[in-house]
């Protein structure tokens, strides 16, 4: 799960909430609710903790040369 907020929109707490209810909903009808963010977005880190998420692994992306 992840939540985009235009930055004009950051802080007001939209993504808090946007993000709350999602997370209810989908723990609500059995699903396992996953927070993904790119490293070194703290503010996502924030938030996923804020919203009861605890970090467990640290995904990492790569580009192959073709």
């Amino acid at each position: 799960m992840a939540v985009l907020a235009s930055p004009a929109h950051r802080g007001a707490g939209f993504a808090y909430a946007t993000a709350a209810v999602a997370t209810q909903e989908a723990l609500g009808i059995g699903l396992v609710a996953q927070w993904r963010s790119r490293q070194g977005n703290e503010a996502s880190r924030r938030l996923a903790q804020r919203l009861g998420f605890t970090q467990l692994g640290v995904q990492v992306a790569v580009t192959l040369k073709r």
